[in-house]
């Protein structure tokens, strides 16, 4: 308890020295309050008291003509809006809150100026105070009082003319200036006349005029033309006034309307002192309408014609309506007056005339200010266009024409023919004929085919149009098919065979030559596009040749055509069947005789291994090496023809006069060939040596085993030949095996000249010579003979000697892979 009264006690303590310090309450000055409206003459106001007048609420934008005259004692005259009095009515400080242009302090003797109501969302109620007293918010400042004032008060509102983008006071402190208008509210139409009226409510000023190049040089203080000399407002001491009217060359260009409170230009206002004034432009914008169009003003009937009044002076929107009357030859609204029809509204309208000549146009233009100024213009109307021709006729339309018969009187008429005026007439010609006697004709042709008809439209103002219709003349008689070739039209093919179909036609017009006959193999399809899917050209002719890839049944129409398209068809089916397949039964004939050829062959092949093995056995068992029996059953196969079914002494040769030789008597013999072949010998020997390059008498052939050729097919002698391949390659690997041994001599082989005979690798037989005792060291004697050359086989490599012949080029055969090949010899 103790210490929350010592906490009041503090807390007193504190807030005592706030308290002593607050000022002592302000004074309510307690006005008097009168109506602008009740106010007829004059209005005294006592010392210490104040006088606020309510003006009641004005609206933002109105002008007013304010008048005061005070005299006897000054006073202080103030200018609040409702929210701003607010602050006076409380004894507050006012300083900033009353309209500083138009409030004058300390003021005595008469005043004069026009107010503009500022700008507000909604129109404000404004008081006019009247203080003769010492305001508790004036801060000693102003009138405070002294002795009875007596003043003198009107208040107007001013009617605006309809232009005036400037009306109000204007407040400007010394050595400056304002600038009141500028931009696009001053581009003016050559021709507008201006109004500036100014007079002063405080110190004297100037008021200029001036394009903005006029002004970047005032504001530059540069020496030059700073305003234009019509309006030159200068040293304003009472109301004064200038008018000017725009020059084409200003049009359309920025001006700026200045207050001037400096000391330049020179002749004006000193510029020393804050001045207020009252400053008025009003403006006479031009109204004259102004047509232009398209064409130079020439149209055609039927074609618009564009009218445009945007070239009319609008720079300040000073139009308000456009009106068109469009032929003032016509009293459109029927009033009596000729030149006000409305029959077109705005700047621009399209006027539409269907008589040709001149047209009359009248513009009234309204502008917003109720001024009212028309213009004429004068439209051209021709006649430019071409008629549009038009044929009708009795005969009968199609698509690539109008149809008709023979000898049949047909009637053509211009009637449908059109244009933008009037038709004058029609001319029709056909062949050499004219006739222009009226819109129709009739024409009467006593042949079928094709013609022409031409029609020429004129109208009145000499405009032709041309146009022409192509007339098929034809006959009425339809072709007939033959019905007994139509019952005996085939009914079923095989595919991929050619069938042939016939059929014919009679017509009591044309002639058989004359007559067209399409095949249609797709009925339901139309491949020439003329709408029926069943007359295409799939075949053209009486007789054609038919077949089909593909079994099943095709739908089949065969149509004939005379000269004048008159038709008849023929509608039919043909089974398409599949082509005959082989018999079960030749199938596996075929496949048997395969079957039975590949055995043999492998058993061919297997039976003659299996004999040539014994054969090799009896040859070892006489004293021959295994290489040596091999090499000698290839001797034996190379000199003798054995079957195919041939036993083991028959391969080793035992039952011929074929002697058996060891590996060593046939080197010996090949060195004598050899050395014989290099020295010479004698006669017998020579012979034999020389036949060992030369084909042999009977050259070695395989055996084949005859097969009568018409029991067998293609395949079955195919199989046969791949085995008797496989045998001969058997018996050629084994000579090759035999003469490519490493211990085989090197024999010569002589070539034959002339290059023609075909050498063949020696496999003749050779000579047993009786073994003849060797020297441990046998010295060969060394001959050079140029005539001997050694050569490799390009095939195998093998090299081998030969002895060259008087020829350029010879054919050698390898004695190792039995190959021939040609040498040269240069």
């Amino acid at each position: 308890m103790r210490c929350a009264t010592i906490a009041m006690m503090l807390v007193v303590i504190l807030l005592a020295p706030a308290a002593i310090a607050q000022p002592s309450g302000r004074d309510v000055p307690n006005c008097l309050d009168r109506q602008i409206g009740n106010i007829l003459n004059t209005v005294t106001v006592d010392d210490g008291v104040c006088v606020k007048v309510d003006l009641g609420a004005l609206q933002p934008g109105d002008v007013y003509d304010v008048s005061i005259s005070i005299i006897s004692d000054g006073i202080d005259l103030l200018f609040f809006d409702q929210n701003q009095i607010l602050t006076y009515d409380a004894g507050q400080s006012y300083r900033t809150q009353f309209n500083q242009v138009i409030s004058t302090e300390d003021a005595l003797g008469g005043y004069s100026f026009h107010w503009k109501v500022p700008a507000s969302i909604n129109p404000k109620t404004w008081y006019m105070v009247l203080d003769n007293l010492a305001h508790d918010g004036d801060n000693g400042q102003g009138d405070q009082g002294g002795s009875q004032s007596q003043i003198g008060i009107t208040f107007d509102k001013i009617e605006e003319s309809y232009w005036t983008p400037f009306h109000d006071v204007v407040a400007v402190a010394s050595d400056n200036y304002a600038t009141l208008l500028l931009g696009d509210s001053l581009r003016l139409d050559a021709g507008t006349t201006m109004v500036v009226t100014a007079w002063p409510l405080e110190g004297q000023a100037d008021v200029y005029l001036q394009t903005r190049a006029m002004h970047d040089l005032y504001i530059s203080q540069g020496i030059g033309q700073l305003f234009i000399p019509e309006i030159d407002l200068q040293s304003i001491g009472e109301s004064d006034s200038d008018t000017w009217t725009v020059p084409q060359e200003l049009d359309g260009q920025e001006l700026l309307l200045i207050v001037d409170n400096t000391n330049n230009p020179v002749g004006g206002g000193a510029g020393d002192s804050d001045v207020r004034i009252s400053v008025r432009m009003e403006l006479a914008p031009v109204v004259i309408p102004i047509i232009t169009s398209t064409n130079n003003g020439q149209t055609s009937i039927g074609v618009a014609l564009s009218l445009d009044a945007n070239n009319s002076p609008n720079r300040l929107g000073q139009i308000d309506t456009l009106s068109w009357d469009l032929d003032s030859a016509v009293d459109e609204d029927g009033d009596g007056v000729f030149t006000n029809d409305q029959e077109g509204q705005g700047f621009q309208v399209e006027a539409v005339w269907n008589t040709i000549g001149t047209k009359e146009i009248t513009l009234t233009l309204i502008s917003k200010s109720g001024q009212v100024a028309t213009t004429n213009f004068s439209a051209t109307v021709l006649d430019i266009v071409n008629p549009i021709p038009q044929i009708t006729s009795s005969a009968e339309s199609f698509s690539g024409g109008l149809k008709t018969g023979i000898n049949t009187p047909t009637a053509f008429s211009c009637s449908s023919s059109s244009d933008d005026g009037e038709i004058a007439g029609c001319l029709w010609q056909w062949g050499g004929v004219f006739s222009n006697t009226n819109n129709s004709a009739s024409i009467t042709w006593p042949n079928i085919g094709n013609y022409v008809v031409n029609l020429t439209v004129t109208d009145v103002s000499g405009n032709i149009g041309q146009t022409s219709a192509n007339i098929v003349v034809d006959d009425s008689s339809i072709p007939v098919l033959n019905a007994e070739l139509k019952s005996q039209l085939p009914t079923s093919i095989v595919e991929d065979e050619s069938l042939s179909f016939s059929i014919s036609a009679i017509d009591a017009y044309d002639q058989s030559y004359q007559l067209q006959y399409y095949w249609d193999l797709n009925p339901s399809f139309d491949s020439d596009g003329n709408g029926d899917a069943t007359d295409d050209p799939d075949f053209v002719g009486s007789d054609v040749e038919i077949s089909f890839a593909n079994s099943g049944t095709k739908d089949i129409v065969v149509t004939v055509f005379d000269q004048s398209g008159n038709s008849d068809s023929h509608a039919f089916s043909v089974k398409v069947t599949s082509a005959a397949e082989p018999t079960s039964m030749f199938g596996i004939v075929v496949i048997s005789l395969f079957v039975f050829v590949v055995v043999m062959a492998v058993s061919m092949i297997g039976f003659r291994r299996w004999q040539t093995g014994i054969a090799v056995q009896l040859l070892q068992g006489r004293g021959l090496s295994e290489e040596e029996a091999k090499q000698h059953i290839s001797m034996v196969k190379q000199n003798t023809k054995i079957p195919i079914f041939a036993d083991a002494p028959q391969i080793a040769g035992l039952d011929s006069d074929i002697q058996l030789t060891t590996k060593e008597s046939q080197q010996e013999q090949m060195h004598q060939a050899e050395y014989q072949s290099i020295y010479g010998g004698n006669d017998q020997t020579q012979s034999n040596v020389g036949s060992a390059f030369a084909p042999p008498a009977n050259t070695y052939a395989p055996a084949v085993v005859p097969t009568p050729q018409p029991q067998y097919n293609a395949a079955t002698h195919t199989a046969a030949s791949d085995a008797l391949a496989m045998f001969e390659e058997e018996e050629n690997q084994e000579i090759i095996a035999s003469n490519t041994e490493p211990d085989n001599p090197v024999t010569v082989t002589e070539v034959v000249s002339g290059g023609i005979e075909l050498p063949f690798q020696v496999k003749s037989q050779i000579d047993i010579v009786p073994e003849v005792s060797k020297p441990d060291k046998q010295i060969e004697p060394v001959v050079i003979d140029e005539a001997i050359k050694e050569v490799s086989c390009p095939l195998c490599d093998f090299s081998f000697k030969i002895r060259i012949p008087e020829v350029d080029e010879a054919i050698v055969a390898c004695p190792s892979c039995n190959k021939d090949f040609m040498l040269r010899f240069e």
